[in-house]
């Protein structure tokens, strides 16, 4: 691991340390996302899906690069989404067992034509399947939520840009961090 060492500066020092503090801070407010993300994944099961008559389709919401790949063109530099390949790239299977035959990866949830969710299926080293859902609503909220935190927390972190040349000089010359 490598290791950051702050160097004594007479005149940078204090600079130094709130940038260094600034940052750690940021790192601090960050590191709250994962588990409350993670507490948004709800167990999935076949047989709420078919009392809930909710059904599956599989490539609505391209993620994976293989899933992106598949649906975009190169068009002069640019990837673009490609309408025919975006539908050929949908697949409904007639059946919610078809599920376990998908591989690895999201899918979407249907309620009434509508989207509720997003679906994960993973299959874990002993090769059992683990089937899990995000419902959109919450996944809404969680985003929502964070980008107001994260938002003021960078803009009470901005630092100006003269302030930067000048806190940038002394790291620069190795007077700040090794």
């Amino acid at each position: 691991m490598r290791q950051i060492h702050l160097r004594i500066a007479a005149n940078s020092t204090a600079r130094c340390l709130r940038s260094a503090t600034t940052i750690f801070a940021l790192l601090g407010e960050a590191a709250a996302i994962l588990p409350e993300f993670l507490g948004l994944l709800r167990p999935l099961r076949l047989g709420w899906m078919k009392h809930r008559n909710i059904g599956i389709a599989r490539g609505v919401d391209p993620v994976s690069d293989e899933d992106i790949a598949a649906v975009t063109r190169k068009h002069k530099r640019r990837l673009t989404l490609d309408a025919g390949l975006y539908e050929r790239n949908i697949f409904v299977p007639e059946f919610l067992e078809d599920l376990y035959d998908f591989p690895d990866g999201n899918f979407a949830l249907f309620h009434r034509n509508r989207q509720i969710g997003i679906g994960f299926k993973k299959t874990d080293a002993n090769g059992n399947v683990r089937l899990f859902w995000i419902k959109r609503r919450d996944l809404l909220r969680f985003g929502n939520a964070w980008q107001a935190k994260l938002s003021n927390a960078l803009s009470a972190a901005a630092i100006s840009a003269g302030a930067l040349r000048r806190v940038s000089k002394p790291l620069k010359a190795g007077l700040c961090a090794a």
